[in-house]
């Protein structure tokens, strides 16, 4: 799977200048909330991405032996060391078995069926608030998991649980960043173009017609399209 191999090259190159710290997830629990959860301002300690600060969450996918095992890491300081609002990123790779995915629409919806398991997780207190469009993945902290001890190594183990109900995913490895320094805005452009990818696919191998003289995806379908004959 080298489609989005450009992608996980310069997530590899953003991360090298704030050095994420790996956390422990193997014993890590929190409390599912209702579906229906809402953290009101009141009751909110701050936001991940809120005011004016950046919101990137990106997902990229890669054979299963170049994402050999489940990670959390963490760039930034933790849940408990924050105080107000601030810049936030959630990055996902996800290491696929290949032959369980299949080729064309078969392994768009797969791809689509791993990025929408982050639905399926409401943390008690950790409400996100996400636009699929934008790439964002806003984030607010209630007041009360705070005092309880809210950190992001069982979010992580969250989300790689939702992850692994969906059978072709052999690993994931998954990186939150709250360092102010991070450079988001490049990874807002790396989640763009890997956003473009996956829906590149749906554009090249979907049923219905598509005028593509007038498509914004031109450029980046001819890529794909080259990119595919070399995998398959």
């Amino acid at each position: 799977m080298e489609l989005y191999q450009t992608c996980i090259d310069q997530i590899d190159a953003l991360l090298k200048t704030v050095h994420p710290r790996e956390l422990e997830v193997l014993n890590a629990s929190w409390k599912e909330a209702d579906r229906n959860q809402i953290i009101f301002q009141e009751d909110t300690a701050y936001e991940l991405g809120g005011g004016n600060h950046p919101s990137v969450s990106l997902i990229t996918y890669a054979g299963a032996s170049d994402i050999s095992e489940d990670q959390v890491f963490l760039a930034g300081p933790d849940l408990s060391e924050l105080h107000s609002d601030c810049s936030y990123a959630r990055i996902t790779m996800i290491g696929l078995k290949e032959e369980q995915c299949g080729e064309g629409q078969t392994l768009y919806q797969n791809l689509r069926k791993i990025d929408y398991s982050r639905y399926r997780i409401n943390p008690q207190g950790f409400m996100m608030q996400i636009s699929a469009r934008k790439q964002r993945e806003q984030v607010r902290i209630s007041r009360q998991a705070l005092h309880e001890g809210l950190q992001f190594a069982p979010i992580g183990k969250m989300f790689l649980d939702a992850y692994h109900q969906v059978p072709c995913v052999a690993s994931v490895r998954m990186v939150f960043i709250t360092d102010p320094s991070f450079d988001y805005s490049s990874l807002q452009k790396t989640a763009t173009q890997a956003d473009g990818i996956t829906r590149a696919l749906d554009h090249l191998t979907g049923t219905m017609p598509t005028d593509c003289s007038s498509c914004g995806l031109q450029k980046i379908c001819g890529e794909v399209q080259e990119m595919i004959r070399r995998d398959f």
